[in-house]
């Protein structure tokens, strides 16, 4: 038998902006985020998670936790 097997973690998303204080900067961030965004590769449009902008980037900061399953016909 052939099984999907999932997993979960979570990422931390860092966006570069210039501001006079820690508080501007968040605002910005908030106001100029691109947000998370798919890309197409591995088989579909759903699979590789991006961000939209050239100031932002993305890491994975856990390990995986695999959580569910199913077979695949």
């Amino acid at each position: 038998m052939r099984y999907r097997v999932y997993g979960r973690t979570s990422v931390t998303v860092v966006v570069e902006v210039e501001a006079s204080s820690e508080e501007e900067a968040y605002e910005i961030a908030l106001d100029q985020r691109g947000g998370l965004s798919c890309f197409c590769g591995n088989g579909g449009v759903d699979k590789l998670v991006g961000v939209c902008d050239e100031n932002e980037s993305i890491s994975v900061d856990d390990e995986i936790t695999y959580d569910n399953i199913e077979v695949i016909e």
